[in-house]
């Protein structure tokens, strides 16, 4: 029985540095995926900043792209031209608010077909940035947007 004992306390000795060694488990908080900001129809009053004359460029998975952007208010809602580098105006379907940042439904145009795009403007410390998603991800373009200045 004594040896026993010993056998038992030097098996738990030895494996006591392994046991020492693994650190507890703890659960990591899960991290809660923020919601996007709700879209709200943009007016002359939330979309101040945004209205007037904007040049759009950036680089994407298709290459760089410039567009020009004219933003103009028509009663309580906004009117929106999109124009490509070569002058061809894309639809602009929709104009709304999404915290402070300004979204465009889109229908570009491109080799005579038609792709679903959102064109957003975010505030971002002292400039405004630029994204473009194509046909839900197909394709995307960040840049920069800057306004014109007016004469």
């Amino acid at each position: 029985m004594h040896k026993i004992l010993i056998a038992s306390a030097l098996v738990l000795v030895l494996a006591s540095p392994g046991l020492l060694a693994q650190a507890p488990v703890t659960p990591q908080p899960s991290a809660t995926p923020q919601k996007p900001p709700a879209l709200v129809k943009a007016t002359p009053q939330n979309a101040a900043a945004f209205v007037g004359d904007w040049d759009l460029s950036g680089e994407g998975s298709n290459g760089p792209a410039s567009f020009t952007l004219s933003i103009k208010p028509q009663g309580e809602t906004l009117t929106a031209v999109l124009k490509n580098a070569d002058d061809v105006a894309q639809t602009v379907n929709e104009v709304s608010m999404a915290g402070v940042a300004l979204s465009l439904g889109v229908t570009l145009y491109n080799g005579g077909s038609e792709y679903p795009s959102v064109v957003a403007l975010t505030p971002a410390d002292d400039k405004i940035l630029l994204h473009i998603e194509v046909a839900n991800g197909l394709a995307q373009l960040d840049g920069t947007a800057k306004k014109k200045t007016q004469k």
